[in-house]
């Protein structure tokens, strides 16, 4: 499969990733003074979804379409709903040519992961601690990286940022993922790489490679009684809660930046049923491995990350694999009786769009919080997390504070952290803070004098389940 260059060659360019990183730099720039592009994190703030392209060839049918018309209901579908970007797996280079052309007129930039580049598709057998095993890899991405740039010529413009691989398996891959990341820089310098990767990974990512865009997949809504992740509603927005702020804090050590993919599926193991526009029915015998989000839940989320200090947000997943299973062995696993469902249970469309590519209400949803946020971008990208408390939440109203690059203005963003109930809250205000107002309203908040000493104020604040806000705090 790869091709060989000199064992020479291939040992200067492994010594080259081996040594690149240096903890008293806050980008690596190869050795050149001039920073581009490619060395900062991705500068927009992405409101996005993951687009699995295997699928396109498969849900088509049940549209009576052929695959690009298809495709160009899914772009037309997502900017109609507030999406952005799409982050594309098991595309190759092709299919990411002719679905430039839709999506750069549309306005949707595309963050591909080309099968191309995906180490998992290369079967390799890489050890850091052996050479000579990553001199053919290194080699075949030497030639394919640039080849695929200048492939797409122009219509590169129409790309956020490439992807280098989906959830990174073990320490091998990822130090392939730097050397990549390096070619890649060579290659398009006004484009950043990135990764996705499982909550396990959000400390090792940061520290081995000098990636400067993270994002962490999080989806915490496991079906009842799933012994393999979260299922109460206290466990599952502390995991995500805890797993965002962990990337973000990892990222942020050295001014990179955080993204999360959050929950917008349900996938179901043993026997089921879809209907044709992807409605499912767990049968007898059969389990939720997660079960769909509420609405609040699919704001919740969206609110959640920017409020832990992310800089974008995407969905997994528009769609995937849309085959009935009834026939389907039944879970015989003893450690997951207690999840089995003994009667049909109807569960609904469980992703973002139906078998036509209609909108889901979890879609739907997304969508209304994503167009709150969009004109927000550029503030959003200016914050930063901070310790200082200028406004204190309380059990429900969960609050993040930024500061920004004008001392006299902060800012804070607040989660209603009810996912059944609006809730509405006394917030106390930091005794510096003059004025509080609503961006997303332009509404000035009364404030309250406590009557403390230092003369603290108190300001109210309501929130529908699960929503969120950003306040501008001037001194």
């Amino acid at each position: 499969m790869w091709s060989v260059i000199s064992r020479t060659k291939a040992l200067g360019l492994f010594v080259s990733v081996l040594t690149l990183y240096s903890p008293d730099r806050v980008y690596c720039a190869d050795g050149q003074d001039t920073l581009v592009p490619a060395d900062m994190p991705v500068n927009d703030v992405p409101l996005g979804a993951y687009l699995p392209w295997e699928f396109t060839s498969d849900y088509c049918k049940h549209a009576g379409m052929d695959q690009w018309q298809y495709v160009e209901k899914i772009v037309k579908r997502a900017k109609e709903q507030n999406i952005d970007t799409l982050w594309l797996v098991n595309i190759q280079l092709p299919d990411l040519q002719k679905l430039l052309k839709i999506t750069i007129p549309a306005g949707i930039k595309v963050l591909p992961c080309l099968g191309e580049i995906e180490p998992r598709n290369h079967g390799l057998k890489l050890d850091a601690a052996v050479p000579s095993t990553f001199e053919a890899p290194l080699a075949h991405y030497a030639e394919e990286v640039p080849d695929i740039v200048k492939a797409l010529g122009e219509d590169k413009k129409g790309i956020l940022a490439w992807v280098l691989g989906d959830e990174p398996a073990d320490a091998n891959i990822i130090f392939l993922m730097e050397h990549l990341r390096k070619l890649f820089r060579k290659a398009d310098p006004d484009r950043p790489v990135l990764t996705v990767n499982t909550w396990t990974r959000s400390a090792e990512l940061p520290a081995k490679t000098r990636i400067t865009t993270f994002c962490v997949d999080l989806y915490p809504f496991f079906g009842r009684n799933n012994p393999n992740g979260p299922f109460t509603p206290d466990a599952s927005r502390n995991f995500f809660t805890v797993n965002a702020q962990r990337l973000v804090e990892e990222a942020g050590r050295d001014g990179r930046s955080a993204w999360v993919m959050g929950q917008g599926f349900a996938d179901v193991g043993g026997p089921s049923a879809a209907d044709k526009h992807g409605a499912v029915t767990v049968l007898p015998g059969g389990m939720l491995c997660w079960r769909p989000p509420t609405i609040p839940e699919i704001r919740w989320q969206i609110w959640e990350a920017f409020r832990c200090g992310a800089k974008g947000f995407l969905f997994f997943t528009l769609f995937y694999s849309d085959e009935s299973q009834p026939l389907a062995p039944p879970i015989t696993d003893t450690n997951l009786q207690s999840a089995v469902l003994h009667r049909k249970t109807y569960i609904g469309r469980t992703t973002l769009l139906d078998f036509q590519a209609e909108p889901t209400p979890m879609l739907e949803e997304a969508s209304k919080t994503f167009s709150r946020i969009k004109p927000h971008k550029s503030l959003i990208l200016s914050l930063k997390p901070t310790m200082t408390e200028w406004i204190q939440g309380n059990t429900f109203l969960k609050v993040g504070n930024f500061t920004t690059d004008n001392p006299n203005v902060n800012y804070c963003i607040i989660v209603n952290h009810d996912l059944e109930r609006k809730q509405s809250a006394k917030l106390i205000v930091g005794v510096t803070i003059n004025s509080v107002s609503d961006v997303l309203t332009g509404k000035t908040l009364k404030m309250t004098p406590l009557g403390w000493y230092g003369g603290n104020n108190s300001t109210e604040v309501e929130l529908p389940s699960g929503d969120g806000t950003i306040l501008k705090l001037e001194r």
